[in-house]
């Protein structure tokens, strides 16, 4: 890995991380070429980053020292749904509580998302495909699927042929012609399929 470290200030409070150099380079193009010495971010190794949230940075970060995502504590959801003791009759979810932990989830839910919109934006491509796992199986946990608002996020963040943005048309198209899927495994089946017949695609009109 090396021992050269680079300066990052992140966000418009200028949040400080300091990182690997070869790390960077090693797991973006775009970082490699921007700490490349023919760059200015290179020869000072230090860079700027003021309108990167430093909270998804930092999820990047931790992402690439760990080669994992980490994935959504569903531990307060499966209180409120009384997963500890579901045979027990007189245990009911209670309402205010499970609406509270499952927009915690989105919450988090959204904190991956906008790490994946980041990890494409600098294509550090090993964290793409686990990050987009871990939203599907994140929303799939909560037995629902993205709203409207979190769909047209996505839309605004990414560019055409994004993974996540066809995720997002899948769910779209899926809550279109059948509503909130009463299944999820049906739902997460029909998502990877169209992700294969996708690929399938591609390479027959390359080959």
């Amino acid at each position: 890995m090396g021992v050269e470290m680079v300066d990052l200030y992140v966000g418009a409070e200028k949040k400080h991380f300091c990182v690997h150099k070869d790390l960077l380079r090693n797991k973006s193009k775009a970082f490699e070429a921007m700490f490349s010495p023919s760059f200015k971010e290179g020869q000072d190794s230090k860079a700027h980053f003021p309108k990167e949230d430093p909270a998804v940075f930092a999820l990047l970060i931790q992402c690439l020292y760990t080669g994992q995502v980490p994935g959504v504590d569903l531990t307060e959801y499966k209180k409120a749904l009384g997963y500890r003791r579901l045979k027990a009759d007189s245990l009911e979810p209670k309402p205010k509580e499970l609406i509270t932990a499952i927009d915690n989830v989105r919450a988090a839910l959204h904190l991956r998302v906008c790490l994946f919109i980041l990890a494409d934006m600098y294509h550090v491509t090993d964290v793409l495909d686990t990050t987009m796992n871990c939203i599907w199986a994140g929303y799939k946990c909560i037995s629902s699927l993205p709203t409207i608002e979190e769909i047209s996020f996505v839309y605004g963040e990414t560019v055409e042929g994004s993974l996540l943005r066809k995720y997002m048309a899948h769910c779209c198209y899926w809550q279109a012609l059948k509503g909130m899927p009463k299944d999820m495994d049906d739902f997460v089946d029909s998502y990877r399929t169209s992700r294969l017949d996708s690929r399938l695609h591609v390479s027959h009109s390359l080959g």
